[in-house]
């Protein structure tokens, strides 16, 4: 039986988020909003590392197994979904979301436009005739771009549609890149940024697999912002430490400010010092006389 799933895009994100780090995920197990979600976390100020395997709908029909990262900077999401063909096939959805404070520093006042640039990569099975799909989103909390991909061995329906920011993008498993529009930002003082990706993978009697397990993060092969406009050479540094991005370069991992390098010598020479002092020998102090 061949089933056509048409393509279902939920809104998770406002323009309007609060400041500061999150991480957040929501994990919905149903094509037709009638059984998830399964589990939602956060938004919380600590990375999310999620596992699911097990049943996915209340018959006991449908199976499927998820494995959610939301860490500094990246996102990854796997999929594996099968149906065991006495019940309708469903899909199950998941959204994960990283949300952090960047500060354009300039030496001019006007606000700038900036494109996100990040790396994304990763592979989708849809199975004998569902659909899979992955849509992104990323911007600032005034205005953020989209892109939505899909594929489907529905003779019926296109093998592969894609629009936005993933007009470009081949599920080949090869990193590629993916940039937001042109975003107007305020300098020098903090901007609330996001970036998500969804998943929404198909049931099928194959065991149909989406893979994006930690591809989707700020871009490692250049500038994390690209500043346009007339006022883009007062710029003169971008970073987050929410994100782990310094001199406008995403860092996998942060690097100790020189304050910091002190301080851990300082602690690592006292330390070094109390050891040799244990160390060395007792002498003997014979009493005079």
């Amino acid at each position: 039986m061949k089933t056509a799933v048409a393509l279902f895009v939920v809104a998770t994100l406002s323009r309007h988020v609060e400041a500061g780090v999150q991480y957040s995920m929501v994990h919905n197990s149903d094509a037709y909003a009638t059984t998830g979600p399964i589990d939602v976390i956060g938004p919380r100020s600590t990375p999310i590392n999620y596992e699911f395997a097990g049943f996915t709908d209340f018959r006991e029909r449908n199976h499927g197994e998820v494995q959610v990262n939301v860490n500094q900077g990246s996102i990854g999401i796997h999929a594996e979904t099968y149906n065991n063909g006495l019940y309708a096939p469903q899909r199950q959805e998941v959204t994960a979301k990283f949300q952090f404070d960047t500060i354009f520093s300039s030496t001019g006042s006007s606000p700038v436009d900036v494109i996100m640039n990040l790396d994304l990569s990763g592979t989708i099975d849809p199975g004998q005739s569902l659909t899979s799909s992955i849509q992104v989103d990323a911007g600032s909390q005034f205005t953020f771009s989209r892109g939505t991909y899909s594929e489907s061995l529905n003779p019926s329906n296109p093998p592969v549609l894609r629009d936005g920011m993933l007009s470009g993008f081949s599920a080949s498993g090869n990193v590629q890149s993916v940039s937001t529009g042109a975003i107007q930002v305020p300098v020098n003082v903090p901007v609330t940024m996001f970036f998500s990706l969804t998943t929404s993978q198909g049931y099928d009697l194959t065991r149909s697999t989406i893979d994006f397990g930690s591809t989707f993060n700020l871009t490692r092969f250049g500038d994390v912002f690209t500043i346009q406009g007339p006022n883009a050479s007062e710029v003169y540094s971008v970073d987050s430490i929410d994100a782990g991005i310094v001199n406008n370069r995403f860092q996998s991992k942060v690097v100790p400010e020189p304050s910091s390098f002190a301080l851990i010598g300082l602690g690592s020479f006292s330390f070094l010092s109390y050891v040799r002092k244990r160390q060395r020998p007792l002498k003997l102090v014979r009493p005079a006389g």
